[in-house]
């Protein structure tokens, strides 16, 4: 009878055992399932912000292109008007000159008409 029940209690035991075994490997089982579900979650929202900065990323190189083009655009039309105001401020000094050259010939011109009006008003007055 005591063999009888040691061994019913060995039996209750290891199915005890057992039924604590299998219920430890349901709860990882299910642990493990909730974290994965977890994790694709976590996974899909980090690609879905990869994939908007991917999108924010090529805007903005595109972006940048064309800046890029408009500003060399830019600097080829510095350089041209920059070519302009030499050959302006070139043009300015000799039309300069010429005025500086006419006017001393002007003056040239007037002092001797000047000078042959008073001539010709003495010689007027002498006769």
């Amino acid at each position: 009878m005591e063999t009888e029940a040691v061994q019913k209690r060995s039996r209750r035991a290891v199915i005890a055992y057992s039924t604590s075994l299998i219920i430890i490997v349901l709860f990882f089982i299910g642990l493990s399932y909730f974290i994965d579900r977890r994790g694709d979650h976590a996974l899909d929202a980090l690609q879905q912000t990869n994939s908007s900065a991917m999108t924010k990323i090529e805007s903005l190189q595109t972006e940048n292109i064309e800046m890029r083009k408009e500003l060399d655009s830019l600097r080829t039309e510095i350089a041209r008007l920059e070519d302009e105001l030499a050959h302006l401020e070139v043009s300015e000094k000799a039309a300069k000159s010429d005025y500086d050259e006419l006017l001393k010939e002007y003056n040239t011109l007037l002092s001797s008409i000047e000078a042959e009006d008073t001539e010709n008003t003495e010689g007027t007055e002498n006769d």
